[in-house]
């Protein structure tokens, strides 16, 4: 009878002292300005082009905010209809839905719109998602905060009503207060990650500490099934103040980076304003949009797969030879061949080639192949003038974090780069892959062909071998007869 009462007390103890631990909105948000002509969210995620997006706007796809609320009325969401035909508004001071939204210094309306905005000026990433608004964040003395038993509550409700909403995605544009206790971290941490259990995907930030090392990275954003996000400028470059990893687990973090300087969005001070924000919380609503996209596409896709894709084919524009660091991570998403990844795959032959075009447009280019033959499989790039790429070859299934897990690549820390980088893979059953090839980043444009070779020689090889055992085993069951009859 023991037991149960010392279990309780352990309960309080770890609960209690964790709850009031601050919680930020990473990004302080800057002066109001009128609207200007036109803003296309996607335009800077690779996404510019018609043929590119597919016709895809996150239609019917439920992403969950977890910020400071929204004003619904603003008009970035009102332009073509009712916001409740739009938007679902959850108050964490009832822990249910409202029909009365607010949004508590105007953070919230800001990485919404970025992510779903809807009007005739503004166009968000994905602009016909639907937005479960939840407001977990209040005005402590003009301070806007929150702590971690208000978000354990909004996480336990998202995953209460998963199905009934259709949720898909949680955005967090927010972090545990810098330099709490190991404790707190790893306790938000898993609160968080229950969500990518119920296969719901989780992006957060990366943390605006401009700190590296080791617990740089806030909590949730360091969560190992959670997809970080740092932040870069227009150009490709690293916001100073994005936080740097490894986690306090020793992962490597961010995941990824998207833009987070001087970024448009909707101002909740009036119905037609707007201003510029600056972080990583403007960053996240970027990879949020691109995996509604996804999910759009790919209805069956799971929160590890989005995660998965999004990170192999993201584009470093920092030590361009490098697979992931704690500082860009994988690298800035490419919305274009995240969504090529989730094509048909190409069933390969001895006669498949193919040929594409690289540049600071479009650095990635990313084919879903499928190799049916037991074999020896050699993928060779060619670089037709003076452009640099490299070539990896992913398994299409994550760790079970969401990690990509790479077969190959072409990289060498020891070659000076040759304009025919070759890999290979020995495929023994039916397999799909992801053949991805990267521009080298300032390099300049240009044309490369993959072409595939069979090398005959190794099954001739292991034929040769495979006989040779047979004949010494042959050899040898004849003398152990022989010296028996003797």
């Amino acid at each position: 009878m023991k037991k149960p009462l010392y279990c309780l007390i352990l309960i309080l103890f770890i609960i209690f002292p964790f709850s009031f631990y601050l919680i930020y909105s990473p990004v302080d948000l800057p002066q109001n300005q009128t609207l200007r002509s036109s803003y296309d969210a996607y335009d800077y995620i690779g996404l510019g082009n018609d043929i590119d997006r597919e016709g895809l706007t996150g239609d019917n796809i439920t992403i969950a905010v977890l910020d400071t609320g929204i004003r619904e009325d603003h008009a970035v969401f009102n332009t073509f209809g009712n916001w409740e035909d739009k938007i679902t508004y959850y108050d964490y001071s009832i822990n249910d839905t409202s029909t009365s939204p607010d949004d508590v210094g105007g953070h919230g309306t800001a990485v919404t719109s970025i992510l779903g905005g809807n009007s005739l000026s503004y166009t968000g990433v994905a602009p016909n998602i639907n937005i479960l608004a939840m407001k977990i964040f209040f005005n402590d003395g003009g301070e806007i905060i929150s702590n971690i038993n208000v978000i354990e509550s909004a996480i336990n409700w998202i995953i209460k009503n998963k199905n009934k909403y259709s949720i898909r995605v949680a955005s967090m544009s927010l972090g545990l207060e810098f330099g709490a206790e190991e404790s707190a971290i790893l306790y938000i941490n898993n609160i968080v990650e229950k969500l990518t259990q119920h296969n719901i995907l989780v992006v957060a930030a990366a943390g605006n500490s401009g700190e590296n090392g080791y617990g740089s990275i806030e909590a949730p954003s360091s969560a190992k099934s959670v997809l970080a996000v740092g932040g870069v400028d227009y150009q490709g470059n690293m916001y100073s103040q994005s936080s740097q990893g490894p986690t306090i687990e020793n992962v490597i973090k961010p995941d990824v980076c998207a833009p987070a300087i001087g970024i448009y969005a909707a101002s909740s001070a009036g119905l037609f304003t707007y201003l510029n924000i600056t972080g990583t919380s403007a960053a996240v609503p970027f990879v949020s949009g691109l995996s509604a996209l996804m999910i759009e596409k790919q209805g069956t896709i799971s929160a590890l797969q989005l995660k998965n894709v999004i990170s192999l084919t993201s584009y470093r524009t920092i030590y361009p030879r490098t697979l992931k660091d704690n500082i860009q991570g994988w690298g800035i998403i490419q919305g274009y061949a995240a969504l090529n990844a989730l094509d048909t795959p190409q069933i390969i032959t001895q006669e498949s080639s193919f040929q594409f075009t690289l540049n600071d447009t479009n650095p990635v280019y990313c084919l879903p192949i499928k190799l049916s033959d037991i074999n020896q499989y050699f993928f060779q790039l060619n670089s037709l003038n003076t452009a640099e790429a490299e070539i990896y070859l992913f398994e299409v299934n994550p760790d079970e974090n969401g990690n990509p897990i790479l077969i190959t690549d072409s990289i060498s820390a020891f070659d000076s780069f040759d304009k025919t980088n070759r890999i290979s893979v020995f495929n023994s059953a039916e397999k799909n892959y992801f053949l991805v090839v990267k521009l080298i980043h300032g390099t300049g444009s240009g044309l490369f062909s993959v072409t595939l070779t069979f090398d005959l020689r190794i099954m001739v090889f292991l034929l040769f071998v495979g006989i040779n055992i047979i004949s010494l085993a042959f050899i040898g069951f004849m003398v152990r007869n022989y010296i028996k009859v003797r």
